[in-house]
């Protein structure tokens, strides 16, 4: 497999910006999707789409999760670990 994307978060990044961020996610997103299953593809870009709503209203956040739960699930196992 080549890797064709890397994303490194360091202070001079434009990348501390999260719009600018999700967006950068979007596209490296959508550069990969002939590489992944439509099931991987759809829920990447349900997880983008889902920080993208929190970040324009962060009250949002709760009714997010829920309307993911299995995001929500995998992120609460994944930040356990």
């Amino acid at each position: 497999m080549q890797i064709i994307y890397t994303h490194r978060n360091v202070t001079t990044n434009f990348s501390n910006d999260e719009d600018k961020m999700l967006t950068s996610s979007m596209e490296a997103l959508n550069m990969m999707k002939n590489n992944m299953s439509n099931k991987e593809y759809n829920i990447h870009k349900r997880r983008l789409n889902m920080r993208r709503k929190i970040l324009t209203n962060p009250d949002s956040k709760l009714l997010e999760y829920l309307k993911n739960i299995d995001i929500a699930t995998y992120l609460l196992f994944y930040k356990m670990i």
